[in-house]
């Protein structure tokens, strides 16, 4: 056994061949999950940037935390020959290698966040590269035990990279969903209205929504009368401010019609208003106005509208 310590590109490759063997991973797993047929809009939300990132994050971690506990390296260490043990050469506790792997990952890393980590990644091979103890590894003992395999480990790690990225790319691809409005027309003939409503979770995690689809979104709450779901839904797509007045217009009275049932006619007749202000043509803000002034005791309001 050697006690030379490793060089900075050593450790450097080490951690990238790490972090795109995860990646690999992952993707491989979502993309056979993705072509076994399995519901697209459930896999569309882990495929998304923010949580795929933060799988891959908490997943490189564990299984950095669980390695260095049972084998004293990684895959991608061990392919450079460097192990890290503790002061009496001992492999690291759970609790050790928990720490030293947080601190690495932040301090190191930056958490892997996208342009920080650059600047994290250029410190630490700084570090390296004039032979001085990065912070995470001062109580430990960092050992070069048998020379690595540089130049192969290095092309295995763009391969690693560009597998990584073209199996996101293609999933990403596969799950551009189209407008999904026959699915969901589909699915209301069907009275399928949890299936909507688990749709549309899955597609507007993915895709960009519209009002159109926060409409159907709002309406499949309706129909399961959780009406402040609904509401919730409907003034999101309100937020999206599109120029389509008709789409306003069925907004406004879908949520005129969920305040009725609610019992809060003042709010109710408001948003009935607001329908037939955008749509004229819009039946249902007057026949949502007509039921709330009969409601109300106002007859005679209720024949006018």
């Amino acid at each position: 056994m050697t006690e030379d310590k490793p060089g900075s590109f050593g450790r450097f490759i080490a951690k990238l061949f790490d972090y795109y063997l995860v990646a690999v991973i992952i993707s491989m797993l979502l993309w056979v999950w993705l072509e076994r047929g399995e519901d697209e809009a459930i896999i569309a939300v882990f495929v998304s940037p923010i949580n795929y990132f933060l799988i891959l994050l908490i997943t490189s971690m564990l299984y950095e935390i669980l390695m260095i506990s049972y084998t004293g390296t990684t895959i991608g260490k061990s392919l450079m020959g460097i192990r890290i043990l503790d002061a009496e050469e001992n492999h690291l506790l759970m609790g050790q290698s928990f720490v030293r792997t947080l601190s690495s990952f932040a301090m190191g890393r930056f958490f892997c966040i996208p342009i920080l980590s650059i600047i994290a990644l250029t410190r630490s091979f700084r570090t390296y590269a004039g032979t001085k103890e990065v912070k995470w590894d001062r109580n430990y003992q960092v050992e070069q035990f048998r020379k690595g395999a540089g130049p192969w480990v290095t092309i295995l790690t763009i391969v690693l990279f560009s597998v990584s990225v073209v199996t996101y790319v293609y999933m990403t691809e596969a799950l551009k969903l189209e407008p999904p409005e026959v699915t969901i027309n589909e699915l209301f003939e069907a009275d399928e209205y949890e299936a909507i409503i688990q749709y549309l979770d899955g597609y507007l995690d993915a895709s960009s929504g519209t009002a159109s689809l926060y409409n159907w979104y709002g309406y499949a709450y309706m129909q399961l009368d959780q009406y402040e779901e609904a509401i919730s839904r409907f003034e999101t797509g309100l937020e999206l401010d599109e120029e389509d007045d008709r789409i306003t217009s069925m907004l406004y009275s879908n949520i005129s019609w969920a305040d009725y049932v609610l019992g809060d006619y003042d709010l109710a007749l408001t948003y009935a208003d607001l329908a037939i202000a955008y749509d004229s043509a819009n039946v249902y803000g007057y026949i949502n106005k007509g039921n709330i002034h009969s409601v109300m005791g106002n007859p005679s309001e209720a024949e006018s509208a």
